[in-house]
C-alpha cells in the first residue's frame, strides 16, 4: 500500500523516483532554451568570419574605380568567397546571382533542418523578383496590343514559379491574366487592381508581390527562441515597404483613396492610422514630416536634398534600405545566440550582390565612379 511519507524517506524507492523526476524536469527546463542556441554556434561564427566586405565604403570605392571588367573581376575574386566569371556585365551579373544562391545553399547545409523553411521562403522571395518583372512585361504587352516575343528563360528556383512564368507568357488577355494570378494564390483585391488598370500600374504589381512575400514569411514555423528575431526582421520589412510605396505613390500623384488602399499590415511603427494620415498629404516632403517620431524619419530627412535635386525617390529608397541594414544589424546584436547573425549575413549578402551588379554595369558603360557610388548601399551606423 502506498504511503505518502515514503516520498520523503531516503530508504524508500518512491523517494528516488520522485528525486529523479524532479531532476529530469529541471534539466528539461534548462536544456530547452540552450538546445536552440547550440544549433547556431558554428554557423554564426562562420558568418562573422566571412563578413560582408562589399557594404564597406573602402572596398566599394576600390571596385567602383576599376577601369574595366577584367580589373573588376580580379579585385572581386581576390576574396575567396567569390569566383565570378563573365565577359560582359550581363554574364557577370548572372554569375553574381549564382553566388548568392550558392551562399544560401551553404547556409542551409550548415543549419538545422528546423529552419530550412526559412531558406525556402527566402528563395521564394528571390524568385518573386523575376515574377514581378514578368507580370509587368505581360501587362505592358497586353495594354500595348503586342504579341509575345520569345525570350531567354529567366533564372528561377522553384518549378511552380517556372510554370507561372510560362503561363504569363502565354496569357492572351486581362481575363486570362487575372485567372492565372488568382489560381497562383495572389491576393484577390490586389489582382483586380493590377488587371483592371487602364495603363500598366507598376506600383500595384509591387504591392501584390510584397503582400505575397509577407504572407510567405508569416507562415514559417521556426524553432524555440527563433520567432522573435524573425518577427523583428519582418516588421521592419513591412514598415519600409509601406513607406517606399507611399513615397512612390505621392511622387506619381496618386489620389488619397488609392493611397489608403496600399496599406500592408504587420509593421512595427507604421500603423494603419498613421498610414492613412500620411495618405492625406500631397507632397513627398510632407510624407517625411509625418514620419517624425519613427525610426525612419532621420534617414529620410537626411536624403531630402538629394530628392529635391534629382526629382527622384531613389535617394529616399536608398536611405530606407540603409536604415533596414542598420535595423537588421541591431536584430543580430540582440539575438546573437539564435537567428540574428544568420539574418544579418544573408540580408547583407543580398545587398552586396546588388552593389556588385550595379558596379559591373557602371564599369562596362564607363560611368563616372562618383555617379556609380550614388546607387550603392553602404552599411552606416546612426544613432537612431
Amino acid at each position: 500500500m502506498f504511503d505518502i511519507s515514503d516520498l520523503f524517506n531516503a530508504n524508500a524507492y518512491q523517494f528516488w523516483f520522485l528525486l529523479v523526476g524532479i531532476i529530469a524536469v529541471a534539466l528539461g527546463a534548462v536544456y530547452r532554451p540552450f538546445s536552440s542556441y547550440f544549433k547556431f554556434i558554428y554557423p554564426n561564427a562562420k558568418y562573422q568570419t566571412i563578413g560582408n566586405p562589399f557594404l564597406n565604403k573602402k572596398e566599394l570605392d576600390k571596385m567602383s574605380d576599376c577601369k574595366n571588367l577584367k580589373s573588376f573581376l580580379e579585385n572581386l575574386n581576390y576574396f575567396k568567397d567569390y569566383h565570378i566569371k563573365g565577359e560582359n556585365a550581363r554574364d557577370i551579373q548572372f554569375s553574381l546571382d549564382e553566388n548568392l544562391l550558392e551562399t544560401v545553399e551553404m547556409m542551409r547545409k550548415d543549419s538545422s533542418k528546423s529552419i530550412h523553411s526559412f531558406f525556402d521562403t527566402y528563395l521564394e522571395k528571390y524568385d518573386m523578383q523575376t515574377v514581378r518583372d514578368e507580370i509587368k512585361k505581360t501587362l505592358d504587352r497586353m495594354l500595348e496590343g503586342e504579341t509575345f516575343e520569345e525570350e531567354e528563360e529567366p533564372k528561377i528556383i522553384f518549378e511552380r514559379n517556372r510554370r507561372l512564368i510560362a503561363q504569363l507568357r502565354e496569357a492572351e488577355n486581362m481575363e486570362n491574366l487575372e485567372k492565372i494570378l488568382l489560381e497562383y494564390g495572389f491576393d484577390e483585391k490586389m489582382v483586380k487592381e493590377v488587371t483592371f488598370a487602364e495603363k500598366v500600374d507598376f506600383l500595384a504589381v509591387d504591392l501584390m508581390i510584397d503582400k505575397y512575400i509577407i504572407d510567405c514569411f508569416n507562415k514559417i514555423k521556426l524553432p524555440y527562441k527563433c520567432d522573435k528575431p524573425m518577427e523583428a526582421y519582418l516588421k521592419t520589412f513591412v514598415d519600409i515597404s509601406n513607406i517606399k510605396n507611399m513615397l512612390r505613390a505621392k511622387h506619381l500623384g496618386y489620389n488619397v483613396d488609392r493611397c489608403k488602399k496600399m496599406f500592408l499590415d504587420g509593421g512595427r511603427e507604421v500603423a494603419k492610422w498613421l498610414f492613412e494620415e500620411i495618405a492625406e498629404v500631397d507632397q513627398v516632403p510632407q510624407v517625411i514630416s509625418s514620419l517624425e517620431g519613427t525610426t525612419y524619419f532621420k534617414w529620410l530627412r537626411d536624403a531630402i536634398e538629394d530628392y529635391n535635386r534629382e526629382d527622384s525617390v531613389q535617394p529616399l529608397e536608398n536611405a530606407l534600405e540603409r536604415c533596414f541594414l542598420k535595423q537588421v544589424k541591431d536584430v543580430s546584436v540582440k539575438y546573437y545566440l539564435t537567428l540574428g547573425p544568420l539574418l544579418q549575413f544573408l540580408v547583407n549578402k543580398e545587398y552586396e550582390i546588388r552593389n556588385l551588379k550595379i558596379i559591373a554595369k557602371g564599369v562596362e558603360e564607363n560611368i563616372d565612379p562618383q555617379t556609380i557610388r550614388k546607387y550603392l548601399l553602404v552599411l552606416e551606423d546612426k544613432g537612431v
